[in-house]
């Protein structure tokens, strides 16, 4: 797997070298899902605290016209 730095060992079974393959792609996954979660974790809270505004918003409106 040249584009992720590696490659067979002589004496690597193909086995082991499946294995080393897959943990480096878990690997490469793992670091990306962090990278996007620190890109977007901000925004999602930001989202998060929009949609409790209004949902106070909502129920203090709902309240007042049950008064």
């Amino acid at each position: 797997m040249p584009e992720l730095g590696l490659g067979a060992r002589p004496d690597e079974a193909s086995d082991a070298f499946s294995a080393r393959v897959a943990l480096a792609l878990r690997e490469r996954r793992d670091a990306e899902v962090e990278k996007l979660a620190a890109k977007w974790q901000p925004k999602i809270e930001r989202a998060r605290e929009k949609v409790a505004v209004a949902s106070r918003r909502a129920e203090d409106a709902a309240g007042d016209r049950n008064a």
